[in-house]
């Protein structure tokens, strides 16, 4: 008879499934990556068998350097409003800690309100155009990179712009501001409103038209008179008379009271006064174009003819009253003649004849001067015109003579003085200018 005591025991078996972060401990032993591990232990009669089945997950890191305004939420929810580093920590897609570096650089939102008063429009920081007074918003970004919010409580003024026609009387003046305008034009001034804009004046400057009268008097001869309020006048001239506010725009009114003479035609003119030798002859020949010649001398033709042998030395004054029926006046004129010793003419020693003409060209009178050295006497003096036509004639007696002669009615051009005898012949240009 066996007898038998049986105590039946059986495997055990543990097997551990595991998801760790980084690192996992199983059974004295430290995990740092994903495996399978058995082991057995004899317990008893029988093994207990121990299994692992272990995934390693990871922790992750990261680094980030952000620039912001105002505030930053981190991943987890974190609110940061200053710069600095900072550190945050979320599960990442492996369950394990994402590990979070902030490098913040934070910015603040500035503001500022601004009240400007400014003429017909403004143009904002951020360059909005605003034509009308109110208030604006405007944004621009300060210089941490972030908004400045700008309030504008506006008011606009407006530039003023005046078109001004003025019409003002002669010789008197408008002014504009600082400006003052004697002549008539367009004047444009810049003045300041009281509000500080622009007020632009355009002025349109005109003068009411004189006012003036004219008066005509009979005409009348040099040497009678005639009296015009109560004043007697005896030559040519305008009489200004001015009444202050005559017109009918209140402006001052003139009248002229035109004072003419009238005399012979052309002017009676003998010239300048002459010198000559007393061994020689003077010679006046006044115009053609008068009828009536009366000189001192009671001659009555337009010639006088004085020699120093009849004068003798010294100076005499001749005068010649004329007539014109065309005109309806008489003339006078005179002139002074002088008869002086002569020791000789330098100028004219070495020539037998000889013929001055001066001045020439001629306007009014000319002096002819004709010296005959061995006094030949019977030479003929002739003046030709351009059509050789002789104008003036006349018969030479003495040595030296002088003539004067008025070309006031000769036309103007070139003509031939002529000088000539049996014995001589002599020709030279005159010129008239007019």
């Amino acid at each position: 008879i066996v007898t038998i005591n049986l105590t039946i025991t059986t495997t055990t078996y543990d097997t551990t499934i595991m998801v760790a972060c980084d690192s996992f401990p199983w059974r004295g032993t430290m995990y740092y990556a994903s495996t399978q591990q058995a082991d057995t232990v004899l317990t008893g009669s029988c093994d207990s068998i121990f299994t692992l089945d272990l995934i390693v997950n990871y922790a992750s890191a990261s680094s980030h350097t952000m620039t912001l305004c105002d505030s930053f939420v981190s991943a987890s929810g974190k609110v940061w409003t200053m710069s600095g580093m900072y550190i945050d920590t979320i599960v990442n897609a492996t369950g394990c800690d994402s590990i979070l570096d902030y490098n913040l650089t934070i910015g603040h939102t500035t503001w500022a309100t601004f009240n400007p008063v400014v003429c017909d429009s403004m143009r904002s920081a951020s360059g909005k155009w605003w034509y009308t007074s109110g208030t604006y918003l405007d944004t621009i970004t300060n210089l941490s990179g972030c908004d400045s919010a700008l309030t504008y409580n506006l008011t606009v003024n407006y530039a003023t712009y005046n078109y001004v026609p003025v019409s003002i009387c002669s010789g008197s003046s408008y002014t504009v501001g600082t400006s003052t305008y004697t002549t008539p034009g367009v004047y444009v001034d810049n003045l300041t409103t009281v509000d500080g804009c622009d007020s632009i004046i355009k002025t349109a400057l005109s003068f009411y038209p004189q006012s003036r009268g004219w008066v005509n008097y009979p005409v009348f001869c040099e040497g009678d008179s005639i009296t015009v309020l109560g004043n007697v006048y005896y030559a040519d001239t305008t009489i200004t008379v001015v009444h202050t506010g005559g017109s009918s725009h209140g402006c001052d009114s003139t009248t002229y009271h035109v004072i003419t003479t009238k005399t012979v035609t052309p002017r009676l003119n003998l010239g300048a006064d002459v010198t000559s030798c007393v061994d020689g002859g003077v010679t006046k020949v006044a115009s053609n174009n008068y009828d009536t010649y009366l000189w001192s001398t009671g001659g009555t033709t337009r010639f006088l003819s004085v020699t120093g042998a009849s004068q003798g030395l010294g100076t005499v004054n001749y005068s010649l009253t004329v007539t014109q029926a065309s005109s309806g006046c008489s003339a006078t004129d005179d002139v002074n003649i002088t008869f002086v010793n002569c020791v000789g003419l330098a100028d004219l020693e070495n020539a037998d004849i000889n013929l001055a003409l001066y001045p020439n060209p001629a306007t009014n009178y000319v002096n002819i001067e004709i010296y005959d050295k061995f006094n030949t006497s019977n030479l003929k003096l002739e003046v030709i015109n351009s059509l050789g036509q002789v104008v003036m004639s006349q018969t030479v007696t003495n040595t030296n003579e002088k003539i004067v002669m008025d070309v006031n009615n000769f036309t103007r051009g070139m003509y031939l003085v002529r000088l000539s005898s049996d014995k001589v012949y002599m020709t030279k240009k005159l010129f008239i200018q007019k």
